[in-house]
């Protein structure tokens, strides 16, 4: 069983794979065959550890309806149903340490297939269908009258929260000190500009009022100077 990244399934994850609790399990079913043939998961739970048989579980799949709870949806089909896929929530168990395996247990259906095995969702009237004469064929071959039970790898859920918070902090308080830096640095500048502006103004005033002085005394004399002698 095939885990992907994302919900796009365009890029599958190494196990054991790590996800955010907060994310979904992107899960895809594969059957590898040229023939007209097609996948359909029957019933699929969760437990922590490899053992499909641990009491502790929480269903995904049962009878090939899906666990509301957890949010399942169907994705588009693949290579003509050869690749189931769907999605659902991330859950965990409690000390587990994050870890969780997805078991399933998945029918194999020749296309167009109308069985009660080979049809996915909670309609009780597709339950009850009478059985075809095709799917009477079907009996008679073994590798299509039997589940195949396929697992995931581990997977280890992530519990972040904490982490979260803690890093909205410390960004919270880096945001706070640069704002602050900001500030101080502003108010400095300004500062800066003002004082300029007063000593430019005083060299001003200062200029002026020499020019003042000089051509005062050129018009006037200076005082307490000796006056020429007029001649006659």
């Amino acid at each position: 069983m095939n885990l992907h990244k994302s919900s796009n399934f365009n890029e599958s994850l190494g196990y054991p794979a790590v996800i955010d609790r907060l994310g979904r399990f992107n899960l895809e079913l594969e059957i590898d065959t040229v023939a007209n043939l097609y996948i359909i998961p029957r019933d699929c739970h969760g437990t922590s550890t490899s053992d499909r048989d641990d009491v502790i579980r929480e269903a995904i799949v049962t009878d090939g309806c899906p666990n509301a709870d957890h949010v399942f949806k169907k994705e588009s089909t693949a290579d003509n149903g050869k690749k189931f896929r769907f999605s659902l929530n991330v859950f965990r168990f409690k000390n587990s340490n994050g870890m969780v395996y997805i078991h399933c247990s998945a029918h194999v259906c020749l296309e167009g297939s109308n069985t009660t095995e080979c049809q996915f969702g909670c309609d009780v009237n597709n339950r009850r269908r009478r059985r075809s004469v095709e799917e009477n064929a079907l009996t008679l071959n073994d590798d299509l009258s039997k589940d195949y039970d396929i697992r995931t790898g581990l997977i280890i859920v992530t519990e972040n929260s904490k982490s979260d918070d803690d890093s909205f902090q410390q960004d919270t308080q880096e945001s706070s000190n640069d704002t602050q830096f900001f500030q101080t640095t502003t108010n400095i500048i300004l500062i800066a500009i003002i004082l300029v502006m007063l000593t430019f103004v005083c060299s001003l005033l200062v200029f002026i009022g020499l020019r003042r002085r000089r051509s005062g005394s050129k018009r006037y004399g200076v005082p307490g100077s000796p006056s020429k002698m007029e001649m006659h």
